[in-house]
This record gives C-alpha cells, structure tokens and sequence, in this order.
C-alpha cells in the first residue's frame, strides 16, 4: 500500500475512533441526566417521581411509552399512577412543541384534588421531554375547563410550583428476587423484578407487600390473597420477626402452607440482613406448627421447592 493511502486510512481510523467516544460520552450524559415519570404517592396527596428508561429514541415512540406507564395499573407499596383506572387517553397530538391530550369522558368524574394532582404529574413528565414544551388538556374533543368554566389554556412545568428534591433524594430502585407459589400451589417460582421505594418504606414490609400482588411470571400466583394478611414485620439479630392476620389460615387459596412458609423465608432472606424468619399468627388459640397445617416456626431458606426454568 503506498505511503498516502495508509495515512489516509490511519485518518479515517482516528475518525472512528473520535466519533465512537462522542457517542458514548453523549450516551453517558443522557443516562446520567435521567427522566422521571411523576406518579402520586400512596395517599394520592402529592407527586412521586420514579426513574424511567425509555426502549425507544424517537418523540412518538417516548410520549406513547409514557403513556402506558401512566395508564397501567400500578401495584406498588408507596404510589400509584396519577389518572385513575377508569380514565384513559384516547389521543394525543404534537405540533410546535405543544402536546395536546384528549381523555375519555370519565375523566369529569375526578375529584378535584385528583385532578390538580393529575395535571401536575402528566405536564411535568411530559415536559421533560426536549420536543414538548406545553401540554394542552382535552376531555373527549373539547378544552378542559374550571370549576368557573373557564378553559384551562397550555400548561408548563412551571404552572406547578412544587419541590420535589427530598422525594427523589428518598427514593431508591433496588432489584429484588421474589419466589411466588406456582399455578398448582405446591413449589414455588423464582422471580426477580426492578423495584422502586421509598427509604421511609422498611425493605421487609415491602417485600411482603409485594407478596400478595400478582406476579409478573407466567404460572405464578400470589402467596396472600389480600396484603391486609401481614400485620407487622420487624428484624433484629439476623431474624425477621413476621405476623400475620388468622385470616391467612382460612384464604380462598390452592397454596399449601409449605409453600407458602418458604415463599416468604426465600422472599425475606434474599436480603444480607436476614437470614432466618420467625412467623407467628395473631389472634389464635394454640400453638401452631407446619406438621398440623398451620403456620407457626422459626424458618431458614429452602429452595428444594423452587421450579427450575
């Protein structure tokens, strides 16, 4: 190869090269900058950011996984979404950095706190993104109005004056393995999903919490048919003390107790800071132990009944 065209080629390698760490510098930059989708906290009280990653790069493709984050049914232990599970949106439109959406009917039926609380949430998500710079509310076709009547015009991030800086400074995304009793009830199935709470929130209660909601996996079932079954949870020396409701003997259930047991032992000891679970259940007459088919003990993990994939 002749003496300029291996220059060349060097240039043109150098050139990569360069244009390969602006992208990752670039990348690294957007990531570290984040976006947060704004729900409400578990009161409906006040907003609640959460971290979100989007799959796609484009306006389009962003606002509509928005969209589904904000009208799927949450089942968290600290927040829900901010539009209620009987309003949906039914379009939207973008035009001149101005995002327009158009809700159902139902969406008259809000409260008015709610609604305050809605409007905040959705326009200061959606304003994160650099394409919408306003957001106009539509209920069916027509402008959202007032309790005057009036119509609400385009609205900003800067309609709402609110500090949130302590919220996302509490907030915490952990990922947590959870071990759900299958679709027969007697072995258990292993699950690990991203969670996101609140440093208020004791990690142990959390994961009992999300004990009793429906799991992610297909055939796996949740271990309580109700979250009001677990009463209190605490943790010293290494054992996470649990009580549960009598209720949880009697639950319209095909769990046997056995998975059950060890669903919350696997579920509770993932965590460095237990390593065995002390059950106990309140509000009963006799001693209660596994062999009589009641829930009573100081238990360590076992995985024997654990699903293979």
């Amino acid at each position: 190869m002749k003496r300029p065209h291996r220059i060349l080629l060097i240039l043109l390698v150098l050139a990569l090269v360069a244009l390969a760490i602006f992208t990752a510098c670039k990348k690294e930059k957007s990531e570290e900058s984040g976006f947060v989708v704004y729900y409400l906290d578990k009161n409906a009280a006040s907003l609640y950011p959460v971290p979100m990653s989007f799959r796609t790069s484009d306006v389009d493709g962003q606002i509509g996984e928005i969209i589904a984050e904000i009208t799927a049914k949450k089942q968290e232990v600290d927040y829900i979404n901010p539009i209620p599970d009987n309003v949906s949106i039914r379009s939207y439109t973008l035009s001149n950095h101005e995002l327009e959406i158009h809700f159902s009917r139902d969406y008259e039926g809000v409260g008015k706190t709610r609604e305050a609380l809605l409007r905040a949430a959705v326009v200061k998500t959606f304003c994160e993104l650099d394409d919408v710079e306003r957001v106009t509310f539509y209920v069916v076709d027509e402008p959202l109005k007032d309790a005057n009547g009036n119509v609400i015009t385009a609205m900003t991030a800067d309609s709402f004056v609110d500090d949130f800086v302590e919220e996302q400074e509490a907030m915490l995304t952990k990922q947590i393995t959870f071990y759900y009793p299958s679709e027969k009830g007697d072995s258990l199935i292993e699950e690990t999903r991203l969670v996101h709470y609140n440093t208020n929130v004791f990690l142990p209660t959390m994961i009992l919490k999300y004990l009793s909601y429906q799991p992610e996996t297909n055939g796996a079932q949740p271990t309580f048919s109700s979250s009001n079954m677990v009463l209190n949870a605490t943790v010293s020396d290494g054992i996470c003390y649990v009580d549960l409701d009598a209720a949880i003997l009697n639950q319209e259930s095909n769990v046997t107790q056995e998975a059950m047991i060890y669903s919350i032992v696997n579920s509770l000891t993932t965590q460095d800071s237990i390593t065995k679970v002390k059950i106990t259940v309140l509000n009963t007459t006799g001693a209660i132990d596994l062999e009589n088919n009641q829930l009573n003990g100081t238990y360590e993990p076992n995985l024997s009944l654990v699903l293979e994939d």
